[in-house]
């Protein structure tokens, strides 16, 4: 399931993702899913921002000392 973001006037793709994600580590694959978005510098109000929700990652530790 994805998670949909409307833009305000000024708001950048680079800066919305990594405030919502906080991460950009998925950028190649937001722009495949906001194609329409992927020329524009800033974006208008009211444009539609898809991202993909990610799974959180747990890293076990083998030992703790």
């Amino acid at each position: 399931m994805n998670i949909t973001i409307s833009a305000e006037q000024g708001d950048r793709l680079d800066k919305l993702v990594y405030k919502t994600l906080g991460s950009l580590d998925n950028f190649t694959e937001i722009l495949k899913l906001n194609i329409d978005l992927k020329n524009k510098i800033y974006l208008d109000a009211g444009d539609i921002v898809i991202l993909p929700k990610l799974q959180t990652k747990i890293k076990i530790e083998d030992e703790l000392w």
